[in-house]
């Protein structure tokens, strides 16, 4: 790979961090504080074909025609429909959304809850092929615990939100137990006796 012409190199260089702890298995990965365009992409073309998002449009189709509203604003009763947000607060349309549609709005939140298991799969998947082995395949992650996906997952959003943190952080202990092995290493002087 060549040689890029930095005119100032990047201050925080790359270092090897830990995912997992002892009871689930624990892998050493490269933590870089973004995600490369490659990492990104691969995330991208597979959630891109996800049934979640088309199951989201199709209901807002559905209530855009019904109700003879936007687009735009049948997406956001859509995605209302599924929010936590106090009944009370909805206003006489949003509760007409969520009667009628309330079949076609349960079929929406088992797609969004199977794409954010999917999405958590393919985050991990990601993070293996990238950053720790190249042969790694689908089939292998069934041999890893579910909470070590998980916390693969979580590792593909902490590099996605550009978090250097954590790499301040790692590099600030090394530094530190660098420090204590010089001192460790040192040769002590010599006084008159002995």
């Amino acid at each position: 790979m060549a040689k890029l012409p930095f005119v100032v190199e990047p201050r925080l260089k790359p270092v090897l961090d830990r995912v997992g702890n002892e009871d689930i298995g624990i892998f050493e990965i490269e933590r870089r504080g973004y995600l490369s365009v490659q990492e990104r992409n691969f995330v991208q073309q597979v959630e891109k074909s996800d049934d979640g998002t088309s199951a989201v449009i199709k209901l807002s189709r559905k209530i855009s025609a019904r109700f003879g509203i936007g687009l735009e604003r049948a997406y956001s009763m859509a995605i209302a429909s599924v929010s936590v947000a106090d009944v009370d607060e909805r206003d006489e349309l949003q509760n007409l959304v969520d009667e009628e549609f309330a079949d076609e709005i349960s079929e929406m939140i088992t797609s969004l809850s199977q794409m954010q298991a999917k999405s958590e799969m393919v985050q991990a998947l990601c993070m293996l092929i990238h950053r720790i082995d190249a042969d790694v395949t689908p089939n292998d992650l069934k041999e890893i615990h579910p909470e070590l996906i998980s916390e693969l997952s979580k590792f593909y959003v902490d590099e996605s939100n550009k978090s250097t943190e954590k790499i301040q952080q790692l590099q600030e202990k090394e530094s530190a137990e660098v420090s204590v092995a010089d001192i460790e290493k040192k040769p002590r002087k010599k006084t008159a006796d002995g």
